[in-house]
């Protein structure tokens, strides 16, 4: 007899979301960041792997920078 695990019962949509899921998700539904990405495109600076530093995709800093005013967060606790 196989034993059911806890993924995959069908129960899934019935549990509480996190409160960091749920603020994400409601964030992604109040800004189009399709568009504020295309207009901040044109004014990043191309860097390479040659500046030493890893590079941060476009469509993360945005939502970075948001939540650092939203929460009152310093450059490094968001890292």
């Amino acid at each position: 007899m196989k034993q059911l695990g806890s993924g995959g019962t069908g129960f899934e949509k019935y549990g509480n979301r996190p409160r960091r899921t749920q603020f994400l998700l409601e964030m992604d539904r109040l800004m189009s960041w399709a568009k504020l990405c295309a207009m901040l495109n044109p004014h990043c600076a191309k860097t390479g792997p040659v500046s030493g530093s890893r590079t941060v995709p476009l469509e993360r800093m945005p939502r970075v920078y948001c939540m650092q005013h939203w929460f009152c967060v310093s450059d490094p606790a968001v890292e």
